[in-house]
């Protein structure tokens, strides 16, 4: 158990470096992260990337972690999120829907992707050269699906999905601006003060 708990520190760790040593200005980089979160949870799996690119590119913002941040929402966690993100828009919408309910519902909607979490859940393969148009129409065919799975739900559940998506994905989405933004130029400056005292000492 503690090799596994290891092994997602340093994983996590290698990622966290990473993103902290994009390029592009901060940002770039914190505008990506923002369109990723709130596209994540606005759109259903599959219309993600067909959103998040277009859009990352409007508002001159950073691919990778654009697209990097609409994982939030993917097979293994859509069962957490899309029930609480339907409740909080049921309640914004003024039709209140119990929880219970919600998931009652919802399972119809999760067993459409329960026989294909790897198909879905690919995040290696976006660093492969020949892959980026594979994943797009691969995209499009998982987008008619969740969309097709959504709608056939009602539109008590679809329309508040829609509003719980647009709320959270705003805050998470300002929320992640922020937080990224102070990480990255905090990352900078202490790298540009450890340089300059390696010139000093030299």
């Amino acid at each position: 158990m503690m090799k596994i708990f290891t092994r997602i520190a340093r994983t996590s760790k290698y990622f966290y470096l990473r993103f902290l040593r994009l390029g592009g200005s901060p940002e770039e980089v914190s505008r990506g992260v923002a369109i990723g979160l709130f596209v994540g949870l606005l759109a259903p799996i599959g219309l993600q990337t067909i959103i998040v690119l277009p859009a990352a590119f409007l508002i001159k913002a950073k691919k990778i972690p654009a697209l990097a941040f609409t994982w939030l929402t993917n097979p293994y966690t859509i069962i957490f999120i899309y029930p609480v993100q339907c409740y909080l828009g049921s309640l914004v919408y003024g039709k209140a829907l119990s929880f219970d309910t919600i998931q009652e519902i919802f399972k119809t909607f999760f067993e459409h992707f329960s026989d294909k979490p790897a198909e879905l859940w690919r995040i290696t393969e976006i660093f492969k050269d020949t892959f980026l148009l594979s994943y797009l129409a691969s995209s499009l065919e998982q987008a008619q699906g969740s969309i097709d799975a959504l709608i056939n739900l009602g539109g008590d559940i679809f329309i508040p999905f829609l509003i719980g998506g647009c709320a959270l994905g705003l805050v998470f989405g300002i929320v992640g601006y922020f937080a990224s933004y102070g990480l990255i130029t905090s990352h900078r400056a202490k790298r540009q003060r450890k340089l300059r005292e390696r010139l000093v000492n030299k």
